[in-house]
């Protein structure tokens, strides 16, 4: 009754004049009145499956598209979003007065696999590990714990004496092949793409678990943002988005197939699908999809430290921020 009660709300919002918060998707000014949701492929979309499979309106007019990772910055440069699944560091930059973050939707999904023995991290000195995400989450997650290991790293496509060569690609479908066909023994990846490896070449497992290796056991990789018109004006679509968000969490671990399914229906045109309709439950567990509203305290500074220990990396991977970048 709650939930209907939110949704039959913000349909009369919506009616007495709050569309004019959506619709931007046309950039030549016109005003189509739907509102425009965006996530990555992976791990943010299956934070996102049971809506997509449900395609839920919230009483509204909802178009999802689930795009290219590498292409989701775009989406609200040029304000096309009004919802979108971004990565962490990147909310960090790109958000400005127009956007904000109102969830964490994802804790942490990032693997080294290997096809040799690997028990820490300074087992990994004299290898070369490919990395996908140069500049972004796993790339920085990986040096922060390097540099917080002692451990020495350079950028580098061969073995280095006493140090951790990363060597990078642009995307878990450019890396994968590398380790399948042992041309390399290691490899950092994501969940779900960890899985797909191994179900691929099953010399592989995962050596290290990067989550573990974090003094909290997890951190924030993905958040929600939506734009500050309609979070200030649509406050009660944001909540009801948010409780279904949560619902998310068990619901795609229960229907893999589902949820992959449902992913792969909203994908942009020319985007090629990550997911497979053979994913297991536990890959999407080991995704992490927990998701935290930005209302509480407590998760904008865990935000915060997150991009404070990133800095420490790489001060320009991270924007200006402050409270207000939040709900």
């Amino acid at each position: 009754m709650k939930k209907f009660v939110t949704i039959l709300l913000t349909l009369m919002l919506c009616v007495f004049g709050l569309t004019s918060v959506v619709g931007c998707k046309d950039n030549d000014g016109g005003d189509d009145n739907t509102l425009y949701v965006y996530t990555p492929d992976g791990a943010p979309a299956l934070a996102m499956s049971k809506l997509l499979n449900d395609n839920n309106q919230f009483g509204l007019e909802i178009d999802y598209s689930v795009v290219a990772s590498s292409n989701i910055s775009n989406y609200i440069i040029n304000k096309s979003a009004d919802i979108a699944v971004v990565p962490v560091n990147m909310a960090s930059k790109i958000l400005g007065n127009n956007y904000k973050i109102i969830a964490t939707v994802t804790n942490g999904n990032l693997y080294i696999v290997g096809n040799v023995e690997a028990n820490s991290l300074a087992d990994l000195t004299n290898e070369v590990v490919g990395v996908i995400g140069q500049g972004n989450v796993p790339d920085l997650n990986l040096k922060y714990l390097l540099s917080s290991n002692s451990i020495e790293y350079v950028a580098s496509d061969v073995a280095v004496p006493n140090k951790v060569a990363l060597r990078y690609f642009a995307d878990a479908g450019t890396l994968i092949p590398m380790l399948k066909n042992n041309q390399m023994s290691f490899g950092l990846l994501p969940e779900p793409a960890v899985s797909k490896l191994i179900g691929m070449a099953n010399n592989f497992s995962i050596k290290l678990n990067i989550q573990s290796l974090w003094e909290s056991g997890a951190y924030p990789q993905a958040v929600i943002v939506a734009k500050t018109e309609l979070v200030n004006n649509n406050s009660e679509l944001i909540e009801s988005m948010i409780e279904e968000l949560e619902e998310n969490e068990q619901w795609a671990v229960d229907n893999p197939v589902l949820a992959v399914n449902a992913v792969n229906a909203h994908l942009e045109k020319g985007v090629s699908a990550s997911l497979q309709n053979t994913i297991s439950s536990s890959a999407i567990q080991n995704c992490n999809i927990d998701v935290i509203s930005a209302k509480n305290d407590g998760e904008k500074q865990r935000i915060i430290a997150y991009w404070e220990k990133i800095k420490t990396v790489n001060a320009n991977a991270i924007g200006e921020y402050s409270e207000s970048l939040f709900w």
